[in-house]
């Protein structure tokens, strides 16, 4: 027997295996730090009939603030831990070492047609923690007005001021927030401040996006700070506090140019048979240019099936252009059906070219400019355009998020009303 074989032996002898369940303190090695994330992995069990409860295979959640997300595949072979999220083309392969309790490896991310994104992985095993809850004071607590410093737009900076979650172990996070852009928001991060609470490092990671921004508050009271993305992006930005900071309206930044028709323009299927926009009719009408890749799409998506589920009885057509990685149509077509299964889908998708902003402009020139996943267009019945509106302000945006809902619906619910008014 080798020693590599010996050593994974002795290990499931142990029983160290079975003791990974529970609370992994977890991170990347941004080129900012560590970007950490809060790791939970479980056991599953069946009962076979007129037998005990037996172990099954195992569960994994990714948690950033108070977001939690199941990790859709899962295994654990002997001391190699397999995490992935095919629907974004993401893994993590890492490797358990029973003497410091470690998890070791890499996160892998498809980012182009020949691209990887890629990061050192690391989990240190906490367990399972018992401990009671309570605030922690921070502050951050706010709305703030931000800069980035590759973006002419403003941003708005949203913290949470009630989240505090420390107590008994620096696992868990003490400090939460979003950042709400023209293009769409940062989704839900989390992070820890500084001792002295002058500085902070904020992250998130859910299998699509590695995102870490560090900050500090400067003597006029200002935060100043850097954001990394992946595995390359870096820019700087700065906040000041301002409770009354808003984003331009999302309704009057991308317009439908007028330039040609929907009956011009067509695609392919997921099946790969050629669809034109014209076809796709109804009293009222919604297109979605989406990627499967992009975490906000993801997020409208779960929105999307509701509207689907609630109007479209009454004469509402949804149809989604992707816009995806690679431009190899059997690889694209696989994750946009994917995206489907995973958010229970039903409306047609068509592929539309690649995420590239010019290509895709290029292959749907009815807008002035594509500037953001998603954009929502709604029209109505007869073709003609009532609305576009850029990015998607998602569930981590709060009071954002719940306006963007209502917007959306009293949209359709017009739309509906002035044709059933035409009958």
């Amino acid at each position: 027997m080798s020693l590599i074989a010996a050593t994974l032996l002795a290990i499931a002898q142990s029983g160290q295996l079975s003791r990974m369940d529970g609370l992994w303190d977890a991170w990347l090695d941004s080129p900012g730090g560590r970007l950490r994330f809060e790791l939970y992995l479980s056991q599953t069990t069946h009962r076979p009939r007129r037998r005990r409860t037996v172990p099954s295979g195992w569960r994994a959640d990714v948690a950033n603030a108070s977001e939690h997300v199941p990790v859709p595949e899962v295994q654990l072979q002997e001391a190699h831990l397999h995490l992935a999220w095919p629907h974004y083309d993401s893994s993590i392969e890492s490797t358990f070492d029973p003497a410091t309790k470690m998890l070791d490896g890499t996160w892998s991310k498809r980012a182009g047609p020949d691209r990887w994104t890629t990061l050192p992985f690391h989990a240190r095993h906490v367990g399972s923690l018992h401990v009671a809850l309570s605030d922690f004071d921070t502050p951050f607590g706010g709305r703030w007005r931000a800069q980035f410093s590759s973006d002419p737009n403003p941003a708005i900076a949203l913290f949470d001021g009630d989240f505090g979650r420390r107590l008994g172990h620096d696992a868990f996070p003490d400090i939460a927030a979003t950042f709400l852009t023209t293009l769409g928001d940062y989704r839900f991060l989390a992070g820890h401040m500084d001792a002295n609470k002058e500085g902070f490092s904020l992250g998130c990671f859910d299998g699509a996006h590695a995102f870490l921004f560090k900050a500090t508050l400067q003597p006029d009271a200002s935060l100043k700070g850097d954001f990394w993305s992946g595995d390359s992006w870096h820019e700087t930005w700065t906040a000041v506090r301002d409770e009354n900071a808003k984003l331009p309206d999302p309704f009057g930044l991308t317009k439908w140019n007028g330039s040609a028709s929907l009956a011009s323009v067509s695609f392919l299927d997921v099946d790969g048979k050629p669809q034109s926009l014209i076809k796709f009719t109804g009293a009222a009408r919604m297109v979605v240019l989406f990627g499967s890749w992009c975490p906000n799409c993801n997020d409208e998506a779960e929105f999307l099936r509701e509207l689907d589920a609630k109007y479209r009885e009454r004469g509402l057509s949804i149809v989604g252009l992707a816009f995806e990685l690679t431009g190899d149509f059997a690889r694209d077509a696989k994750q946009v059906k994917l995206y489907a299964q995973r958010h229970q889908l039903t409306f047609p998708m068509l592929i539309a070219g690649t995420s590239d902003k010019e290509a895709a402009w290029n292959s749907f020139p009815l807008l002035d400019e594509i500037r953001a996943y998603p954009t929502t267009i709604f029209l109505h019945g007869d073709g003609r355009v009532r609305a576009v509106h850029q990015g998607y302000s998602g569930p981590a945006t709060g009071a954002e998020h719940t306006k963007l809902r209502e917007d959306f619906e009293r949209l359709i619910e017009e739309l509906l009303t002035e044709t059933d008014a035409k009958k």
